[in-house]
């Protein structure tokens, strides 16, 4: 499968698939010239099997973790093909691979706000730090129309660097995405808390920590700092992302008003803007990891948060 090359946003879009079944759904690996200058992108879009397909389906966008390896890493859905291949939910998934650093020799997502965060410094033919947010803003708006999937039901999920990816993905794409589910990692500037803009729009958000993670690294959910490439970069803390997101949604009720840290507390914000909510769920004895079974229940409260 081909298609002929567009310009969209200012930069020439090219996208060759090849069409490869899986467990009863089809995946599409795709490249995409995206940049100025054009740099290789990669993605893969799995749809349902044709027995569990709904009008007008959900669009999952999911964001891997730092991957040290050549090939990229299209194929980390996090358990969410399995989960759309289900009667009635018949959801696309979207699995995008972040760039990579030859230096570091790993794929990572550009998820720090006004910063070069953890990268080394631009190679050829890049001259700038990875514009992630632009060629996923790019990809959403081509892939939505041509899956005719739902606008109001576009959602991102995130891991380790996904998750923050995620994170900054909720305060720029928000006029896109309806909602995103964060697992283990939390917002990202090197200026701090001061150094994040609002969302574009109002934006629901759960999270998930583990309460034995350290890999974040090497510091835990609790920390300002963390250790990466022999640098120590600023971060948020749990409490520092849950409480940005309820003050952006304006929400006016929470379970509780105590630290997400302080005993390891869980913590539900609603009576927010356009009916988004705030959720942190604490993971007990879980380490840095993804718990697939955890998507059971953010699928239905992804519903639950489309745009109005």
């Amino acid at each position: 499968m081909s298609h002929s090359p567009r310009v969209a946003c200012g930069f020439l879009l090219l996208m060759i698939g090849s069409v490869v079944p899986a467990v009863g759904q089809t995946t599409t690996q795709y490249t995409v010239k995206y940049g100025n200058p054009p740099v290789t992108r990669y993605y893969a879009v799995t749809v349902p099997p044709a027995n569990v397909k709904v009008p007008n389906p959900a669009m999952i966008v999911t964001l891997h973790g730092t991957r040290y390896q050549s090939t990229p890493p299209t194929n980390y859905d996090y358990g969410w093909i399995y989960m759309c291949k289900q009667k009635g939910n018949g959801c696309i998934v979207v699995t995008p691979a972040a760039t990579y650093d030859p230096v570091w020799k790993y794929y990572l997502w550009n998820a720090s706000f006004f910063d070069s965060g953890t990268f080394s410094k631009p190679r050829p033919p890049q001259t700038a730090y990875p514009d992630d947010i632009g060629f996923l803003r790019q990809l959403i708006t081509t892939l939505v129309p041509k899956y005719k999937a739902n606008p109001k039901k576009v959602f991102a999920v995130g891991f380790s660097s996904g998750a923050f990816m995620a994170n900054r993905v909720a305060v720029q794409l928000s006029d896109l995405v309806a909602a995103v589910s964060v697992n283990s990692g939390t917002l990202d500037s090197q200026k701090g808390m001061l150094g994040i803009p609002p969302p574009l729009k109002p934006i629901s958000v759960m999270e998930f920590h583990g309460t034995a993670d350290n890999d974040n690294v090497g510091v835990g959910p609790c920390t300002k700092t963390w250790l990466w490439n022999l640098t120590v970069l600023n971060k948020a803390t749990v409490d520092d992302t849950f409480n940005y997101w309820t003050k952006q949604n304006a929400c006016t009720k929470k379970v509780t008003t105590r630290a997400l840290c302080s005993g390891f507390t869980n913590n539900d914000a609603t009576s927010c803007t356009g009916g988004t909510e705030v959720k942190f769920v604490w993971e007990q004895g879980v380490g840095h990891a993804y718990v697939t079974a955890n998507n059971k229940t953010v699928w239905p409260w992804f519903l639950a948060h489309a745009k109005p």
